[in-house]
């Protein structure tokens, strides 16, 4: 073989080679990128999630509906929200099929987040709704939103690696008035189902990971993330 094309072939494997490594570092099982920050992810057991006590989310509208009377009312199809500047906001389900469709429960409030939370079910995907006290302005987030300790951040994540309907991944909000995005990243090989703050920094997760020899195609794990 000619030596420019035995170097030649040389350097192709070589870059192949660092290639597979490259892409294997970068997997999101391993780290990802959020808000321009890198994120360590870290298997853990069960029993770690399940000790870290946490605000959950719990689908019982008429629950909340009940507690907090004075600001929400529902009448027929119509959730009434009273805000705080003496104007009303209101959600409408509508039976209608195709994308026209769209059902709304009232999920309560939460300490320190100035929003009424809405679960939306729509015609082939869903949204958690946060609509704000005083102005009802709306946003639309892809679950249930878990507050910060240091109450400023808001965290939201969804799992959709089967059918793809729906965002799967994490966002991140500013906890203002009004509330903010910050940023989201989509993750490929798990999917967020629920998460718990640890510190201003990490976070425990529920979630699933993309397994094609199992029926139901995902698993079920447990995962750690920080930043720095």
């Amino acid at each position: 073989m000619h030596i420019k094309n035995l170097i030649l072939l040389l350097l192709i494997i070589t870059s192949r080679t660092l290639f597979a490594q490259d892409v294997k570092i970068e997997s999101d099982l391993v780290s990802f990128s959020l808000c321009e920050r890198q994120v360590k992810v870290t298997m853990i057991k069960k029993s770690e999630f399940e000790d870290l006590i946490s605000p959950i989310e719990i689908k019982d509208e008429s629950k909340y509906l009940k507690e907090d009377s004075l600001k929400v009312i529902r009448l027929n199809d119509t959730l009434v929200f009273n805000l705080n500047n003496g104007k009303k906001a209101h959600l409408i389900n509508d039976d209608s099929n195709g994308e026209r469709y769209g059902q709304y429960s009232y999920l309560g409030t939460l300490d320190n987040l100035n929003q009424f939370i809405v679960y939306g079910s729509f015609w082939e995907w869903h949204n958690y709704i946060l609509i704000d006290m005083e102005s009802g302005d709306t946003n639309y987030l892809a679950g249930f939103p878990v507050l910060s300790p240091d109450k400023k951040t808001i965290i939201s994540g969804n799992c959709d690696l089967i059918a793809g309907y729906t965002f799967n991944g994490l966002e991140l909000y500013n906890n203002s008035s009004p509330i903010k995005k910050i940023c989201s990243t989509e993750l490929m090989s798990w999917g967020p189902d629920k998460i718990k703050w640890i510190d201003d920094s990490s976070l425990i997760i529920k979630g699933y990971i993309s397994d094609t020899s199992l029926d139901n195609l995902q698993k079920l794990e447990y995962f750690r993330i920080e930043w720095k």
